[in-house]
């Protein structure tokens, strides 16, 4: 049955275009930069609305940016601060290491952008010395950050099997109390490691600090279908 509404092109120019606006989803946008090239790189695919017309693609195209930019390559990777969340997953010998240096000399007009940041979960028996140090150093380095997703049950090289979806995050599964402990202890490791710090701390507690308090929310990684995710539009002509 063609579900597909025809009399689209009919509607006020203005109505159509907030439609377009409001047809923008949130997505995960995971980015790696290669050391090799000097290049970040996304296996997100771009934003949907911006092929379904001329007129889609002109209006959202003015709300999202091209970031990522070196000084080698400009920017290209389609991101919506507002809706986007930047994934930077474990890799690299050096894990988050080699991350935290690469986004803060390395990939430039980038900062400002990030509003939601996910990092992995890494094991404590394959995680380096300093890598909850240089977690803390990156999530600093996003100065508007509002919220960071924890990812379970990740911590090294994703391998090529879900490359073909678009990543989304979702509730992990399991006891909640032994969730709640895991929250806890990675805070814990982050107070040893830098100090002191309210920057996990409830946004009350937050108010009489000096520092600004961020979510840390824990989530699992899925990989839905590219073709299940297509959304269906309404016809432009």
């Amino acid at each position: 049955m063609d579900q597909t509404f025809t009399l689209f092109g009919a509607l006020p120019a203005e109505l159509r275009l907030q439609i377009w606006r409001q047809s923008c989803q949130p997505r995960v946008v995971e980015v790696r930069y290669s050391e090799d090239d000097d290049r970040c790189y996304s296996t997100t695919k771009p934003p949907s609305i911006l092929q379904v017309c001329t007129e889609a693609r002109n209006e959202c195209s003015r709300h999202y940016v091209k970031a990522f930019g070196t000084e080698s390559y400009d920017g290209n990777i389609y991101f919506l601060p507002t809706l986007d969340i930047l994934y930077l997953p474990r890799c690299g010998d050096m894990g988050y290491g080699d991350t935290a240096r690469d986004f803060s000399q390395y990939v430039l007009d980038t900062v400002e952008h990030v509003h939601s940041l996910a990092i992995d979960h890494v094991k404590p028996e394959i995680r380096r010395p300093w890598e909850t140090y240089n977690k803390f150093c990156l999530m600093r380095n996003f100065p508007d950050l509002n919220e960071t997703f924890l990812i379970l049950g990740s911590g090294s090289d994703d391998s090529d099997d879900d490359r073909d979806g678009q990543i989304e995050f979702v509730d992990p599964r399991g006891d909640p109390l032994a969730i709640m402990r895991l929250m806890e202890n990675v805070k814990e490791s982050f107070i040893y490691e830098v100090g002191p710090t309210s920057f996990f701390e409830s946004e009350k507690s937050a108010e009489s600090g000096t520092e600004p308090s961020l979510a840390l929310i824990p989530k699992t990684k899925t990989t839905q279908s590219s073709l299940s995710s297509r959304p269906a539009f309404v016809s432009c002509t």
